[in-house]
């Protein structure tokens, strides 16, 4: 599931339990466009979706899915409603320095292709005010163009590779959940002084 029900935007993947003895396996999102979040409980090859609307300023379990509480027993569904809870709450507070690794944990600095320390090279492209940073390995050749939502943080927009000094195209596009089209064109008008 990487869809909204909601509105199709992307959702991201707070957390997984799987392979749980005697549970079933369950997925946690969240989508930043409806501040919905949604538990997909898989249990023999059917999956049943339930939904945490904000009332008043809080996450609350849909009226239509409190059944699901009592159908796993009162410590497990705890755990995980309280995890939800968490997970939630750490990506809302840190989406702006979440990246690639995780949310929460920042981009990091080294190359996913090899793991060798990369330079991050940040920038404000002038034209669209979009705040853009490239983690680049220096041995591969290639980066990452990570742009910054307000509602999704960091996300990876491109894999690119330098076509002069400063200058960047896109190898290869990736989805985001980003109203922003990120295009190769766009990519190519992207100017980092001292890359």
């Amino acid at each position: 599931m990487n869809k909204c029900p909601i509105d199709e935007r992307k959702l991201i993947q707070l957390g997984l339990y799987k392979n749980c003895k005697d549970y079933p396996d369950m997925e946690i999102y969240y989508c930043p466009c409806c501040d919905i979040a949604f538990m997909n409980v898989i249990e023999q090859s059917q999956n049943t979706m339930v939904q945490w609307r904000r009332v008043d300023g809080e996450l609350k379990l849909r009226e239509q899915d409190q059944h699901i509480k009592s159908k796993y027993g009162k410590k497990v569904w705890e755990v995980r409603e309280s995890n939800l809870y968490r997970w939630v709450n750490e990506y809302i507070q840190t989406r702006a320095i979440a990246g690639e690794y995780g949310y929460g944990s920042g981009t990091g600095s080294y190359c996913p292709n090899d793991g060798s320390k990369a330079k991050i090279f940040e920038a404000t492209v002038i034209d669209s005010g979009v705040k853009i940073r490239i983690i680049w390995c220096i041995w591969c050749k290639e980066g990452n163009l990570y742009c910054l939502d307000k509602l999704y943080g960091w996300e990876k927009v491109a894999k690119v590779r330098k076509i002069q000094e400063e200058r960047y195209e896109a190898v290869e596009l990736y989805e985001t959940g980003s109203r922003m089209q990120y295009s190769e064109s766009w990519i190519k008008t992207i100017n980092l002084s001292g890359s």
